[in-house]
């Protein structure tokens, strides 16, 4: 009997061999996206009891994936543990807390609240706009059809405007995967093809294709684009960056407008996208963290940005030089600083000449230069001249130029795979594997040996038009006129025209 129990025991912890391959391989690399379908799948056919640890192992893994997030529901589902869906759907709402609310229907309001939402989302771009219109339509007459005509009529030139950039909106987000995984740049022609289109459908938002001049609502609607990129690339440290950018740019441009409010809730949430940035998905990307101490500084919050830097220091397995060697950077800048004034100078009036100002080397040592003895002004003074001077080859490339800001020798505040995800110094086409394929290259040293690899060892015969020719004499032969018999010409080496020498005719026409 103990032996039966001991067969029972080892049969209910037998694993297959595919899913312990799949384990391995997720050791090595967390986001093997094979390996976690291996899972998924071995997940599917266990019971829930069983197969609710792989589904939170994976939604932790990748908690901004929409999709495995239904997978684990629908898994409960099936199961009927309902009381297990509620707590799902309460984690996931609070990840989803970030986005706002369409509306809420009071009883005492319902009509007004069910109209209001109806508005606003006719004249909001989606797909399918054309039904919702028509639903509206529908629930204006159903309630006061001598109204529906005006409430209508009110609402029109609106979704007319919304129907034709939902137009553009469906063409624009064509081909994204908005249900692929967050994961590391992996750098692969599929997803730089994906980011491209991503930063695509961004511009196309910042473009202000509704043509409002609502600005607060500009920003809603770009962020709104960033926030849907960030579930998918949130692991790029250059959307991060952008998004807070343009945020910070908004607030900039709102306050001149005199809208404070907007300015400082803007403001605000640009360091909030810092924030969320180095607390989740890229807790150790040293770029964001000084970028994020950057904005700080600039807003004199500088317990705030000595923060950030402690936080960076705190990380166990990361190298502390870069954060040591800007904050001791800062703090010896007023040694000497006459005589760096005077370099300052000369560097500024090198920069201004005419012969120089595209010069690349100029502009990169003048950078490293404040980096190493200015204040952070006076590095975003000429981090905005070199900008303007190499606008067209630097256009949507502020992320990359940012590393010029903060490396120091070999040192950069980015992995090798994120500098190449950004493009950092050229586009990388794919330089390492064309000079592997060079060295594994043999050329050969004599032409009788290039000949003979060609033609697959056969030194002395060479292919004409269908079947061979028996020297290589032959393949000198010229086109001879078909009313010639003599081989006189020939043999003498002369060379005849064919017979139909378009370009001969055309001469003999012009000279003419």
């Amino acid at each position: 009997m103990s032996g039966e129990g001991a067969t029972g025991d080892q049969a209910a912890e037998y694993v297959p061999e595919k899913v312990k391959k799949a384990e391995k391989k997720l050791e090595e690399n967390p986001y093997d996206l094979d390996a976690w379908s291996i899972l998924i799948r071995e997940a599917q056919n266990q019971p829930i009891d069983k197969a609710r640890k792989t589904y939170e192992r994976l939604v932790a893994q990748f908690p901004s994936s929409g999709r495995f997030w239904k997978l684990y529901i629908e898994a409960e589902i099936k199961a009927k543990n309902y009381d297990k869906v509620e707590k799902i759907w309460v984690d996931y709402i609070n990840f989803l807390k970030g986005v706002e609310a369409v509306g809420s229907y009071a009883e005492n309001q319902r009509i007004t609240a069910v109209r209001r939402v109806y508005q606003r989302g006719c004249v909001n771009p989606m797909i399918n706009i054309e039904q919702l219109w028509r639903d509206y339509n529908k629930y204006e007459e159903g309630i006061n059809i001598h109204l529906a005509k005006k409430m209508i009529e009110d609402r029109s030139r609106d979704y007319m405007n919304a129907r034709r950039v939902a137009k553009e909106y469906e063409t624009v987000m064509k081909g994204l995967d908005r249900n692929a995984p967050s994961v590391p740049p992996q750098n692969t022609p599929q997803e730089a093809q994906q980011v491209d289109m991503w930063k695509k459908y961004i511009q196309w938002e910042k473009s202000n294709p509704l043509r409002t001049e609502d600005q607060t609502l500009i920003t809603k609607r770009v962020m709104f684009a960033y926030e849907q990129c960030l579930l998918v690339l949130g692991h790029h440290p250059d959307i991060w960056y952008e998004a807070a950018q343009y945020l910070e740019q908004s607030s900039k441009l709102l306050a001149e407008k005199g809208d404070m409010n907007n300015a400082k809730l803007f403001s605000d949430e640009a360091a909030n996208i810092y924030e969320r940035a180095i607390s989740t998905l890229l807790k150790k990307n040293m770029l964001l963290y000084f970028a994020y101490a950057d904005y700080e500084e600039s807003r004199m919050k500088y317990e705030k940005v000595h923060n950030i830097y402690n936080r960076l220091l705190a990380i166990e397995d990361i190298d502390p030089t870069l954060d040591c060697r800007g904050q001791s950077a800062k703090s010896s800048c007023a040694v000497r600083i006459q005589g760096f004034g005077q370099v300052a100078g000369l560097m500024t009036r090198i920069a201004r000449q005419t012969r120089v100002a595209d010069d690349r080397e100029i502009w990169a040592r003048f950078l490293a230069f404040e980096s190493n003895i200015g204040d952070l002004a006076s590095i975003l003074k000429v981090e905005k001249r070199r900008f303007t001077a190499f606008k067209e080859e630097y256009e949507g490339k502020e992320t990359a130029l940012l590393v010029d800001r903060y490396k120091f020798m070999d040192l950069y505040p980015c992995s090798a795979s994120e500098l190449k995800a950004l493009g950092y110094k050229g586009p990388f086409v794919q330089v390492d594997e064309l000079m592997e394929i060079f060295r594994r290259c043999k050329l050969p040293d004599t032409v009788d040996e290039a000949v003979r690899i060609i033609t697959g060892g056969l030194p002395e015969i060479a292919v004409e038009g269908n079947g061979p020719v028996e020297n290589n004499a032959m393949l000198n032969k010229a086109v001879k006129r078909p009313h010639e018999d003599s081989d006189d010409d020939e043999e003498k080496g002369s060379v005849v025209p064919p017979v139909h020498d378009i370009y001969r005719a055309r001469q003999q026409k012009r000279i003419r």
